[in-house]
């Protein structure tokens, strides 16, 4: 959790681009992470009006398509 810390408190500095390049390592750290931290994450209203930005947007649609059609009915992939 410690990209995602950086990547939550870039933005109140005025850096996009390292917040969103903390979200993207945060999210991407483990080949296997238990998904329940991405969907907790994705959803955090500390983002703001910042959840609509294209760049957000695309580092999740890339994790859900690594991923597979199963995104979201199991926590865990073991072996990922």
């Amino acid at each position: 959790t410690g990209w995602y810390v950086t990547a939550r408190e870039a933005p109140a500095a005025g850096d996009l681009d390292k917040a969103f390049a903390a979200l993207e390592k945060a999210i991407n750290y483990w080949s296997n992470p238990p998904m329940i931290f991405d969907r907790h994450w994705e959803k955090d209203a500390y983002w703001g009006e910042l959840r609509e930005h294209p760049e957000y947007k695309r580092i999740y649609r890339e994790k859900r398509q690594r991923i597979g059609p199963v995104y979201g009915l199991l926590h865990y992939f073991p072996g990922w």
